[in-house]
């Protein structure tokens, strides 16, 4: 199995060298996968393989906080399943996969028939999949390459959770979704509010610079801990929150879902979520206006979800 190794050294993350991975159903491969970290709608496992950063995201609850689903398919790269029987859930969680496109690795387990299995599959027509045992994940997820090249120069954080920590001072957690970030960068929190990144922890390990992807803790300094809630972004340009948006959407034939104008669904995108309401819809083309601002950009992607399982419909794309 090809592993494609990033170089590093425990003072430095290069860009491009985290694998983002979204477990919809865990029944072992996230603790086999990495150690168990910070849990709220969702939970993560990170761990270090081959100088591979892989950090693992699988929904908390999917019975309270189904939205976890979504926020962890539209993180990741790569998306893992984990089922061990074929009932409703496994149904729901392969409707979204299937939907969201990314490649995705499907844990070999004999307790599956697999003949029924490989008959859902097709049905929905999963692209880009491939399966593997257990023992075998850490060098799968290590041989697909990441493409980390943004010569941009933009970085932008979007935002978890915040805290103060004794020392520090204020911390927000996150994940680096463009461009790298670098202890000392100046960077824009809301209302175009400048803060100063003081250090850098990703991993348990204090480093000078996180790269794409990369699970963050940064320590601040200009803002209070009280100023940031999940969603928010940090920047080196401004970001306008949204209160509308238009995308393209791919709504599943599966769900047979009746998109019209003033329906409200659950908008998810990230560590983002609002009800939306449709304000137009032409079978590709949506509009849909936010019960609150969104701090989304064009071509971040999202999901639907309705009320009635299987709940997640649609995958869509700012415009």
């Amino acid at each position: 199995m090809t592993n494609h190794n990033h170089p590093g050294s425990p003072h430095h993350l290069q860009v491009g060298g985290c694998h983002l991975i979204s477990i919809p159903i865990n029944n072992g491969v996230a603790d086999f996968i990495g150690k168990k970290g910070a849990e709220d709608s969702l939970v993560y496992y990170n761990r270090i393989y081959n100088d591979d950063t892989i950090v693992a995201i699988s929904p908390a609850n999917l019975d309270d906080k189904f939205y976890g689903l979504a926020e962890s398919i539209t993180l990741s790269h790569i998306i893992v399943i984990d089922a061990k029987s074929i009932d409703k859930q496994l149904g729901e969680v392969l409707i979204a996969t299937a939907l969201a496109g990314k490649p995705t690795i499907i844990i070999e387990h004999d307790t599956i028939d697999q003949s029924q299995l490989e008959g859902m599959l097709k049905q929905l027509n999963l692209p880009n999949y491939t399966t593997c045992k257990m023992e075998d994940i850490l060098g799968k997820i290590a041989s697909y390459k990441l493409d980390s090249n943004d010569a941009s120069g933009q970085c932008r954080v979007d935002i978890d959770r915040s805290f103060n920590v004794k020392g520090a001072g204020t911390v927000v957690l996150g994940i680096v979704r463009k461009g790298s970030v670098k202890v000392h960068d100046k960077l824009l929190g809301k209302d175009s509010k400048e803060v100063i990144v003081r250090s850098i922890q990703s991993q348990d390990r204090d480093i000078q610079e996180a790269g794409v992807s990369t699970r963050v803790g940064l320590a601040l300094k200009g803002a209070d801990s009280d100023e940031f809630k999940k969603g928010d972004t940090l920047s080196n340009y401004k970001i306008d929150p949204k209160k509308s948006i238009t995308a393209t959407i791919n709504v599943s034939s599966i769900n047979k879902e009746d998109v019209k104008e003033k329906s409200s669904y659950i908008f998810v995108s990230g560590f983002s979520y609002t009800s939306a309401t449709v304000s137009s819809f032409d079978g590709k083309s949506i509009s849909l206006v936010f019960d609150k601002p969104l701090c989304i950009e064009s071509s971040d992607s999202f999901m639907l979800i309705r009320k009635q399982e299987p709940r997640i419909f649609a995958f869509g794309k700012a415009d």
